[in-house]
């Protein structure tokens, strides 16, 4: 139960997410533009992170207009997106505190520093195609989910009389080749090409590329794995974080991406092979603990864990090196094949090894449990075939 305050001050609840993490969630009634009172819930790490929120949502609702996208994306994320208590299973409405913060990371990170002091009325279809283009390097999964918070944002405006149209309506993501982010993987080639100059040249950026390849793990259960995560005597690995971005910040949760991505996943010898090759270039061996895990991959300076966008930034700047180094063979020996490696992120990585289980002839069901899908409809979407695939179907036709 909710411990009430007879000081006006509202009510207090200390709750857990589904990872195990606590966080307060602050509810106090206010009153509205319209002259309405409403109980509005605040959420934060502390106590005093709650009340803050409180005073930016009073001195919002008490503008006689909201004029900016500023104060009206504030003043939207406060009230119309409301959170899930996970405790109260009558409760069918609202969104977890993990999406919450999402949208807000979204409307801080994004949206306000682009559109931020501009007039609600006077944003125009340019500006948010301008906004959206700055991101273009982005994955359609995140450019998707910036297109809906920002429509969603301007539609609840124009309900409330705030702006005169809805500028994000006719705005198209330009995704070019990622129209299908599944088809986005290394060929064969590129992934021996990688692996080849891994095994040449090796280094804690090979290694995490090399276990990406190996695994299939996405970007943040890879940046999670600790030492003592790792079963070198019978090549396993046991998933049991991974490394987000939260509110633009990078954070580690012990709840995973489903309930199906914790658990065990074995590796090949070829990677273990690597992994103890550049062990010396990794975290020391030292016993971590569950809220301090030992990670495998640390940053260097403040040897804490990555963030997963400095991992993305390093990766690509890694395949670019593996670029230049075949460039540099092929000067000194013209007869040498050309060799060159796309420049893409890291789940290319996880997406690639489904496609080369696939191709190869491993089981659906195998490589979903690898890839740890809760719906084998995901792990379908690999199954695309190749032009050699269509070319053997041709050549099966029996006329």
């Amino acid at each position: 139960m909710p411990k009430k305050n007879g000081n006006g001050d509202g009510s207090w609840d200390k709750l857990k997410n589904k990872g195990g993490d606590e966080y307060w969630r602050h509810r106090v009634s206010i009153k509205m533009l319209n002259g309405e009172s409403k109980r509005v819930p605040f959420y934060g790490a502390t106590k005093e992170e709650c009340r803050e929120k409180e005073r930016e949502y009073k001195k919002d609702s008490c503008l006689s207009e909201i004029k900016t996208v500023a104060e009206w994306s504030k003043f939207w994320l406060k009230t119309y997106v409301v959170v899930k208590d996970e405790n109260n299973e009558k409760q069918k409405d609202g969104v977890t505190i993990d999406w919450y913060n999402y949208l807000e990371g979204i409307i801080d990170n994004y949206i306000i520093p682009n559109i931020g002091e501009t007039l609600l009325d006077e944003v125009l279809p340019m500006h948010i195609k301008s906004m959206f283009g700055k991101y273009s390097n982005m994955s359609v999964s995140f450019l998707n989910k910036f297109k809906n918070t920002s429509f969603n944002i301007f539609e609840d405006a124009l309900d409330n009389k705030l702006c005169h149209q809805n500028p994000v309506k006719k705005i198209v993501i330009a995704s070019g080749e990622e129209d299908n982010e599944f088809d986005v993987h290394f060929s064969p080639e590129q992934a021996e090409w990688i692996l080849d100059y891994i095994n040449k040249f090796p280094s804690k950026m090979g290694t995490m590329v090399a276990t990406d390849l190996y695994t299939g793990v996405r970007r943040g259960e890879l940046l999670g794995i600790a030492r003592e995560d790792l079963d070198g005597d019978n090549n396993i690995i046991d998933l049991q974080r991974e490394i987000v971005l939260r509110k633009g910040k990078k954070q580690m949760k012990h709840k995973l991406k489903t309930k199906k991505s914790k658990g065990q996943i074995p590796y090949a010898p070829a990677l273990k092979k690597i992994i103890q090759e550049t062990d010396h270039l990794l975290s020391p061996h030292k016993k971590g603990t569950f809220k301090n895990p030992n990670y495998l991959f640390v940053n260097e300076k403040t040897k804490e864990f990555l963030s997963p966008n400095c991992y993305t930034n390093e990766f690509k700047r890694y395949m670019k090196k593996i670029n230049d180094y075949y460039k540099a063979e092929k000067e000194k020996d013209p007869t040498l094949p050309d060799k060159e490696i796309s420049i893409l992120t890291p789940k290319a990585c996880r997406h690639t090894a489904a496609t080369n289980m696939l191709s190869n002839g491993t089981d659906i069901r195998v490589v979903q449990e690898i890839l740890r899908h809760t719906d084998i409809k995901t792990t379908e979407i690999y199954t695309h075939p190749s032009m050699k695939d269509m070319r053997g179907g041709i050549n099966n036709l029996k006329y």
